[in-house]
């Protein structure tokens, strides 16, 4: 019966192969601080730029109208990773491992903007504070 091939290239016991690696894992996608700030500026700056828009309809001399109402589109953790293009675990691992502590205070500078977007537009009656409560 022939070997399998996990069989045949099996590591030695003992090996040190790992140690020739130049990195362990992937690469941080954002090389500094100032990158994941910048980016996260450009997703603010999107949100405000596209909000959602809402169908309302009116009656007027016997016909229905259809309109679209503007209205904002909150910012979100989610949200922002769908625009950096990384999961929320990576977000949590430049916001908490160590080897990321550089990243903290731009971690928490994002979380404060989004609170703080969100929570303004809710107590103003822009946005739904019951939406947002079960967010935070």
């Amino acid at each position: 019966m022939p070997e399998s091939k996990a069989k045949r290239f099996v590591a030695p016991k003992g090996n040190q192969y790992w140690r020739a690696r130049k990195s362990h894992g992937q690469p941080k996608k954002f090389q500094t601080p100032q990158d994941l700030c910048d980016r996260a500026v450009d997703y603010f700056s999107w949100v405000e730029q596209n909000p959602l828009y809402k169908p309302v309809y009116f009656y007027d001399r016997g016909s229905v109208i259809e309109s679209k109402l503007e209205v904002m589109r909150p910012l979100s953790i989610r949200g922002l990773c769908l625009h950096l293009g990384i999961s929320v675990q990576t977000f949590l691992n430049y916001e908490r491992r160590e080897s990321c502590r550089d990243y903290f205070e731009v971690c928490e500078y994002i979380r404060t903007v989004i609170y703080g977007y969100n929570f303004t537009r809710a107590v103003a009656g822009l946005l739904n504070p019951c939406v947002l409560a079960r967010m935070f």
